[in-house]
């Protein structure tokens, strides 16, 4: 899930990353590559320099620690006393909690926690350090984030004001099965998408 949240599911598909090994993680474990990526790219790290404990369940705090290092924070929260009190109040700071119902971050968090918890990583603000060193700098890259950056995907918030066959602003649309949304018309296949005029929605494009 991670590895496909951040833009990188076909490169840990197509092979392993040349990291640490853990001696818990044979090759022909199915998560071997995912892992091996993982932890190259810093999202993941193993119970120890040697093993990983791949088939243990996770719990919310290791579940927050890999979201905050997946778009960029994680040597804030080190610096904010590291794991995993750091983490934990880097991720309440970032608002990557919201909606989340475990309350013990020690114990083995909730797969609809997890989600929930991706969702709200994958919608957040990226972090890029612009210097590393006594003095640690970065920028908040605002409205930009994995979906933008590492999918393509962009979002758009607004009332539809017309479709194909009605508008409280303006023209109708003149092709079927598309919207107008801030000016812009958008063709959508989904059948989700008809009937919304005068709604306010959340589009990806």
């Amino acid at each position: 899930v991670v590895m496909r949240a951040v833009g990188y599911g076909e490169l840990a598909s197509a092979g392993a990353a040349d990291t640490v090994a853990y001696t818990d993680v044979p090759e022909n474990h199915w998560a071997y590559s995912y892992i091996m990526y993982g932890t190259k790219f810093g999202f993941f790290r193993g119970v120890s320099e040697t093993e990983f404990a791949p088939d243990e369940e996770v719990r919310l705090d290791q579940a927050v620690s890999v979201c905050v290092n997946m778009i960029g924070y994680g040597r804030m929260a080190e610096a904010q006393g590291g794991y995993p009190a750091g983490y934990l109040s880097v991720a309440s700071s970032k608002k990557l909690l919201n909606g989340v119902r475990s309350t013990d971050s020690s114990k083995p968090a909730r797969r609809s926690d997890v989600y929930r918890m991706i969702y709200n990583t994958i919608h957040a603000d990226m972090l890029i350090y612009t210097s590393i060193g006594s003095e640690l700098t970065y920028e908040v890259y605002r409205d930009r984030n994995l979906l933008t950056e590492n999918h393509g995907i962009y979002q758009m918030n607004g009332v539809v004001t017309a479709d194909d066959t009605l508008a409280i602003e303006g023209n109708k649309t003149n092709k079927a099965g598309t919207f107008r949304l801030q000016g812009i018309e958008i063709d959508s296949e989904l059948p989700q998408s008809k009937g919304k005029v005068g709604r306010n929605v959340t589009c990806y494009y």
